[in-house]
């Protein structure tokens, strides 16, 4: 069999039901793979498989192992040469730039910048390896554009919660880089099993609208006064949500609906406390949770290990400073329908020492919507292609916007392929005559209206075949 019968064998059965319908979509992120480790290669692969993450969004980059191990920290000039400069110029190669939002690290990548003071991998990448002021980092005063929660120990105002598309239309190239590692496996951290349990739990939360109770603990630790304050007025907004809190000072064992918790403590044992649901967020604000090289203190690694699909903790010592920690506020963000990443984002005033880990994707309460395309129902193609998308949502939302992308590449604006957009922007014609005989996949992606751009893709694989 030639190439296109061998393609048009899976290409029958590739017109595929609504992949996604979230805030943030697969084709905004940059899913970088560390080519030196097979552990790395294996979960992105996974990765990239379950979320239908585009394959000109995955980068390969090269991080050797120092003396037997992946090194935990680099340098601020690693950082830019082996990182920052090589995963840049493969964007701009491919012409995506203009619809990446976030980087999502595979494992086996250094989990903090070794500069004065460190940073996590996450807030040099958030920072988009720009300086900021050492002061301003290690008082927690440096103030996210993203942060959107109560501002003060008075409970402050908040803005809506927003997507990071709508972030980006109004902060334009002041917009910072989120990020997020799939996870940790060093010594000190989880299983590769573990990664992609962890993985698994955040994609099967998507759209579930879970019933479970998010637990805010409080007690006499100076890690838990950091940022009691919050819960109260968290517990009050989730409320009128329609999810279940409970702000307590006891740790709550044997529950079998966890959602989310919030702690302040140095030791704890996650997996006392009961069963996560799919999609859960939890940590306990103190100095070492992501400091994998110091043997004290519990690892966030346990919170994943114990079935959570999002953790995160500090790299480096922060002190008792709310601002550079989760606060309470990421699970209003969540049940707005943001993904986990996010929620955490937007939740965090000064992220810049954070490592977050888990599934950036996770969305549980996505609105549960379909697309259709119709219009390439032949897998052979040629000539003028009219092509048009349509959304079924089972929601009260509306999807209004919609954009298309060919082989990962915004069409109408790929250069060189010939594309109209029409029909209120839901349908394209693609002059095929502009493009290589062989085979594509058109994906087309929906917004809906709102502050948060919740979203809904389908795509179909087609072989153009002009001439003879």
């Amino acid at each position: 069999m030639n190439r296109y019968t061998t393609f048009c064998l899976s290409a029958a059965v590739a017109i595929l039901a609504a992949l996604n319908a979230a805030a943030l979509g697969p084709h905004e992120v940059l899913l970088l793979v560390n080519t030196n480790s097979q552990r790395s290669i294996d979960i992105a692969a996974e990765y990239a498989r379950l979320r239908s993450v585009p394959g000109i969004n995955v980068v390969k980059l090269g991080i050797p192992m120092e003396q037997g191990v992946f090194p935990v920290g680099i340098s601020a000039e690693d950082f830019t040469r082996r990182i920052w400069v090589p995963a840049n110029e493969a964007v701009k190669d491919r012409g995506i730039g203009d619809h990446v939002l976030v980087w999502i690290y595979s494992v086996d990548f250094p989990t903090k910048v070794t500069m004065t003071p460190q940073v996590s991998i996450n807030g040099m990448t958030f920072m988009r390896n720009k300086p900021v002021e050492a002061a301003l980092i290690s008082n927690g005063a440096w103030r996210s554009p993203l942060f959107t929660s109560p501002i003060n120990a008075g409970g402050g105002g908040v803005s809506p919660s927003q997507s990071f598309d709508v972030s980006r239309a109004w902060l334009g190239d002041d917009m910072p880089l989120p990020s997020m590692m799939l996870g940790y496996a060093g010594e000190r951290g989880n299983s590769k099993e573990a990664i992609l349990d962890c993985i698994e739990s955040g994609v099967k939360s998507d759209r579930t609208r879970p019933t479970g109770t998010v637990y805010f603990v409080t007690g006499g630790d100076i890690r838990s006064k950091a940022r009691e304050w919050q819960f109260p007025v968290a517990k009050q907004r989730l409320l009128t949500m329609g999810v279940a809190s409970v702000v307590t000072n006891s740790m709550p064992p044997g529950q079998t609906n966890i959602l989310g918790m919030m702690v302040g403590l140095a030791d704890l044992v996650p997996r006392q406390f009961g069963r996560f649901l799919q999609g859960s967020i939890a940590d306990h604000l103190t100095s070492c949770a992501a400091d994998f090289q110091t043997p004290v203190q519990t690892k966030l690694a346990a919170w994943i290990e114990a079935g959570v699909a999002v953790s995160s903790g500090t790299v480096v010592e922060p002190m008792a400073l709310w601002t550079k920690f989760p606060c309470a506020w990421i699970y209003v963000h969540y049940a707005t329908g943001c993904t986990a990443i996010e929620s955490l984002y937007q939740g965090v005033s000064c992220p810049l020492q954070l490592l977050f880990v888990g599934e950036p994707l996770a969305c549980p309460w996505a609105p549960d919507a379909s697309m259709t395309l119709t219009g390439l129902e032949a897998t052979v193609v040629s000539g003028i292609v009219a092509v048009r998308a349509s959304v079924a949502s089972r929601a009260d939302r509306t999807f209004s916007r919609c954009m298309f992308l060919l082989d990962g590449r915004t069409i109408p604006g790929a250069s060189g392929i010939k594309a109209t957009q029409a029909g209120g922007g839901n349908a394209i014609e693609i002059d095929t005559s502009s493009l290589s005989n062989g085979p594509y996949v058109l994906r087309a992606v929906a917004y809906s209206t709102g502050s948060v751009h919740s979203q809904v893709f389908t795509e179909k694989a087609f072989v153009v075949k002009n001439g003879k």
